[in-house]
């Protein structure tokens, strides 16, 4: 982590690390638990994963 912190703000890594970690909740609740999430989880992680891939990608915020 304190390596990212060199090259990205705090904020912007928090969304990344937040992200990441619902989609991968969501993601064992599927693997693991055998549950089967609606469109909305579904609609809802994809957004999430987009937004994990804008922040840093196009994001004015991000150190270079």
């Amino acid at each position: 982590m304190a390596l990212v912190l060199k090259f990205l703000p705090v904020g912007v890594f928090y969304a990344i690390w937040s992200g990441l970690g619902t989609a991968m909740i969501a993601m064992m609740g599927r693997l693991v638990f055998d549950q089967l999430p609606g469109f909305p989880a579904y609609l809802g992680t994809a957004l999430i994963l987009i937004e994990i891939l804008v922040i840093p990608f196009f994001s004015k915020t991000a150190r270079h």
